[in-house]
């Protein structure tokens, strides 16, 4: 799987692509990475871009421990965007996981995802 990511400091945002498959460890990682990086601000929106994600490799238990480990505010909007029937319902897994404790929302659809975030330009983003 590749995770890679891009913090966008004008526009308070984390862009988060994962594409192929995506396992436990490799967001495991990616969560260490973020927080290691000097320009990550854990206040920062985050929009989760799993649209070309073929499977998510994560049980249940594992994306329990994913939520409870979140590494952005509990204030912070998480957007994320699926295409595949199979990886949309694995988010709503997270976002059930997350429940009232922090802002996650799932989308089919990309410009929907940064409309809920509050974004309206897309040029640039990535």
């Amino acid at each position: 799987m590749s995770c890679r990511y891009v913090i966008d400091k004008e526009r308070r945002l984390i862009i988060t692509v994962g594409e192929g498959r995506v396992n436990f460890v490799d967001v495991l990682h990616h969560q260490n990475r973020l927080l290691n990086d000097s320009e990550f601000d854990p206040n920062f929106n985050q929009l989760i871009d799993l649209s070309t994600a073929v499977k998510v490799d994560i049980s249940a238990a594992e994306g329990k421990i994913l939520a409870e480990r979140s590494v952005v505010s509990s204030s912070s909007r998480r957007a994320l965007v699926t295409r595949s029937p199979i990886v949309h319902s694995w988010a709503r897994l997270v976002q059930y996981y997350h429940g009232a404790r922090s802002s996650v929302h799932v989308f089919f659809d990309r410009d929907g995802a940064l409309r809920w975030l509050g974004l309206t330009e897309q040029s640039g983003l990535y």
